[in-house]
């Protein structure tokens, strides 16, 4: 049970949940659904990374989702509408960049390379994604087949290189930060953003969990990583549930950046507070659950809670007339929620803004969140 960035083993469990199926971002058609596997994290008392134990990680299983239709554990960047906000929130924490060759790990379909390359004076834009067919060179952009590691070689060291939703997938990190470093110039800079594990532990967010995710990082555990590396932090932003991170090879003689007060005990009791609090409003009838994700198939999964009566609704058109949980997921519009009184919210950090939503369609009944600690009924 080491963990995977300092390789100390002062660790304490602050989640462990019965088998449920892996959530991959397929619907049920999704035959890696079939698969039903424990939950549990563990949290490194010595540099504060959060991680699931060696043990419990389907290694195998993942490889096989990584190079699948289901790589990203989410909609793609740049697909739909919600996909296309995924990318905004990357680009806009990527600002307007002034590097001429720029490397993307974990890049997908390549929207956000092409996007660069269209945008910026890019001369050479390449990504390396496992999905992949095989490799390709479209729209000036050329696409590698492969994961990122020491054993992946390519011919060009590059002055960016940058990743989004990588780090937490991978299980060894180093191995990972061995390959940036060789593959970076000296003078280049390191860009990621990676899951925010201290607001998803205080707000008790079931989204702390995903099967896919090995990690899920901590401002210190990042600074940590970094410097094991070689590289130390030149700049880091909190959006939402994330963290962004901007780093260079070298060191730093800036202020640590020190865990901030997190009741660990108290995660896995605000989880069981939001079972209980969703068994008992789904035992009412005209329910809909606003979020198809990981949090909801945490949720439904942890609660044994999926055979009971409820509409799902979402606002990612990609998912519209697709089957989760065995029911179907709608468009929220006035039409579809007409028989419904009352709205259970998953994503928290979006809930202000769908919260607006139904009641800009006229809809008086009440609208929750399923985490009571950051908005409470409204």
């Amino acid at each position: 049970m080491d963990c995977y960035v300092c390789g100390g083993n002062n660790n304490k469990v602050i989640l462990d949940k019965q088998p449920i199926p892996i959530w991959t971002g397929g619907d049920d058609a999704d035959v890696y659904r079939n698969n039903r596997i424990a939950c549990k994290l563990l949290f490194c008392n010595s540099c504060g990374h959060v991680y699931q134990p060696r043990e419990f990680v389907p290694a195998f299983l993942l490889n096989e989702i990584y190079q699948s239709n289901y790589a990203q554990a989410s909609t793609d960047l740049g697909k739909g509408n919600w996909g296309i906000q995924r990318a905004k929130h990357v680009l806009d924490a990527l600002g307007k960049i002034q590097f001429d060759n720029i490397l993307e790990m974990g890049c997908g379909s390549g929207y956000l390379l092409k996007y660069l390359k269209s945008n910026f004076n890019i001369k050479i834009a390449e990504g390396i994604e496992p999905s992949l067919s095989e490799t390709v060179y479209a729209d000036g952009v050329m696409l590698h087949k492969g994961f990122a590691g020491k054993e992946f070689k390519l011919s060009k060291k590059f002055n960016l290189i940058y990743s989004n939703a990588l780090f937490e997938h991978i299980a060894d990190l180093h191995d990972l930060m061995s390959f940036i470093r060789s593959t970076l110039t000296n003078d280049g800079f390191l860009f990621f953003g990676v899951p925010n594990a201290e607001i998803l532990i205080r707000s008790g967010d079931p989204n702390l969990f995903t099967h896919e995710h090995i990690h899920c990082f901590t401002k210190m555990s990042v600074q940590k990583l970094l410097e094991m590396n070689g590289f130390y932090i030149k700049q880091l932003i909190e959006s939402h549930d994330a963290l962004y991170v901007w780093a260079c090879k070298g060191r730093s003689e800036k202020t640590d950046y020190a865990l901030e007060s997190i009741k660990l005990s108290e995660y896995q009791k605000k989880i069981d507070h939001i079972l209980s609090k969703v068994t008992s409003v789904l035992s009412s009838s005209k329910i809909g659950i606003h979020g198809v994700n990981d949090a909801l198939n945490n949720i439904l999964g942890w609660g044994s809670l999926d055979q009971m009566s409820f509409k799902i609704f979402d606002n990612d058109e990609t998912k519209y007339g697709k089957y989760y949980f065995g029911k179907k997921v709608m468009k929220p519009d006035m039409g579809s929620i007409k028989d419904i009184e009352s709205i259970l919210v998953t994503p928290q950090f979006y809930f202000n803004a769908i919260f607006r939503q139904y009641r800009n369609m006229n809809f008086d009944g009440q609208v929750q969140c399923v985490i009571e600690d950051i908005y409470d009924y409204v």
